[in-house]
């Protein structure tokens, strides 16, 4: 059996850039764009 979220996550945002977690450490995100007949 396979079981995949769909539901949210990467699928469904535009946020993208870098920032700084709470250590104090860099980071980067990004999140994946799909369109409508995929």
């Amino acid at each position: 059996m396979v079981v995949r979220e769909l539901t949210g996550g990467i699928y469904f945002g535009k946020p993208r850039g870098f920032g700084t977690n709470e250590n104090g450490e860099e980071t980067g995100f990004n999140t994946e764009i799909y369109a409508a007949h995929e």
